[in-house]
């Protein structure tokens, strides 16, 4: 095969060119989108990244694994939450990336990338315009005031955009109930994992830096959207009563001062291990005994997915996928920001190893139905839904 000046063989004719946009690069979304750029057939699918580097620091390692694959990443600043001077500057920014690389398809995902990437998409003159939300901005507990302006503007955004790629029925549904546009322009697009994965073994240092006895597990960012802090609240009495058990937390964030106080206050500071940033947290789940995930809102998170494949008994807020996913009794659903329910929850599966067993069996059967593989296949399938687009 003819190969250019650089010594990278051009395109086969006929592969799609794709944009993938992230602001976010953190957690499921940074995930979600590892799994595209190495999931995607090279040979029907030419693959860019437009990516933020301003979040997550390790997300560098990523960004040189796609570069040794050969995959063009560029990157432009762009700033979480509202501001507007900065937004328009990413914008620019991004759009003249695109109109240099010239994708038939630009994909954007969550929030931030969304506003910048699908204006810049449609600014660039993009054949067609796709986002996956990742969760809705007005479905983030927002202020009233907020929660209308970032509606207003995905409705605006929504006219310019030619599908969407949902991870879960419950985010599909409020894109077509907030009216955003027709309903045969959402699809339903689980998360998936790769259920025939050998999962990652932890070191004899990471399994001796939890203590014995019983683990409760809680796996997540240190954000306001995890709801880290009702957490505690709810296992504060299980603590203090029951000298068998401890709080595991693994991950971190803006909110690590806030819980270390919290933790003090109530407490509870010497019953709970603090792992910090992991970078793969899937090693200590075999050392968990219950996970808890009391997210106010949510997608469908990985942390789930894994935890239901380790074979971990969940407790989980009735948000999002996690209803859908751990319906008919695949886990345990309670109202969000509810330390009565949760505590309650607890309590029942801490006293029984039978029901813990069950939960447990019956998440390993359900998880089986959230294939990465089948994420990949219809993903590509909706992407070759706009071949001629434009």
């Amino acid at each position: 095969m003819k190969t250019t000046s650089t010594g990278v063989s051009p395109p086969p004719a006929g592969r799609l060119k794709v944009t993938q946009i992230l602001e976010a690069t953190g957690g499921g979304t940074r995930r979600h989108l590892r799994q595209l750029v190495f999931g995607l057939d090279p040979g029907r699918f030419e693959v860019s990244v437009i990516c933020s580097l301003g979040r997550e620091a390790d997300f560098q390692a990523d960004v040189t694994r796609m570069r040794e694959r050969g995959i063009i990443v560029e990157t432009a600043a762009m700033s979480p939450g509202f501001s507007p001077a900065k937004d328009w500057l990413s914008t620019r920014r991004v759009t003249r990336i695109l109109r240099r690389l010239k994708p038939d398809i630009v994909h954007t995902h969550s929030t931030k990338a969304g506003w910048i990437g699908r204006a810049a998409a449609k600014a660039a003159g993009a054949p067609a315009i796709l986002h996956s939300p990742h969760g809705w901005p007005f479905d983030m507990g927002f202020n009233r005031l907020k929660q209308r302006l970032v509606q207003r503007l995905e409705k605006k955004l929504a006219a310019i955009t030619d599908g969407f790629i949902c991870c879960c029925e419950d985010e599909r549904a409020k894109g077509i109930d907030g009216r955003l546009a027709e309903a045969d322009t959402f699809h339903l697009i689980p998360n998936g994992i790769d259920v025939t994965e050998e999962p990652p073994i932890a070191t004899a240092r990471q399994l001796q830096s939890l203590n014995g006895g019983l683990i409760i597990g809680f796996v997540g960012r240190l954000e306001p959207q995890k709801g880290v802090l009702w957490l505690v609240e709810a296992v504060a009495s299980i603590l203090k009563a029951r000298h068998d058990i401890r709080l595991a937390v693994i991950g971190d964030g803006a909110l690590r001062s806030a819980l270390e106080r919290r933790l003090a206050n109530l407490g509870i500071r010497d019953r709970c291990d603090i792992m910090g940033h992991v970078d793969d947290p899937r090693v200590f789940l075999p050392r968990i005994d219950i996970i808890v995930i009391p997210s106010w809102w949510e997608g469908l998170p990985y942390t789930l997915l894994d935890s239901m494949r380790a074979g971990k008994p969940v407790i989980a807020t009735d948000v999002g996928g996690m209803t859908e996913v751990l319906a008919g009794g695949a886990g345990v659903l309670i109202p969000p920001g509810n330390a009565a329910r949760a505590q309650k929850a607890l309590l029942e599966l801490i006293d029984s190893p039978d029901l813990r067993r069950q939960l447990a069996a019956r998440a390993e059967k359900r998880v089986e139905r959230y294939s990465l593989t089948e994420m990949v296949y219809h993903t590509q399938m909706v992407y070759e839904s706009f071949r001629h687009h434009g």
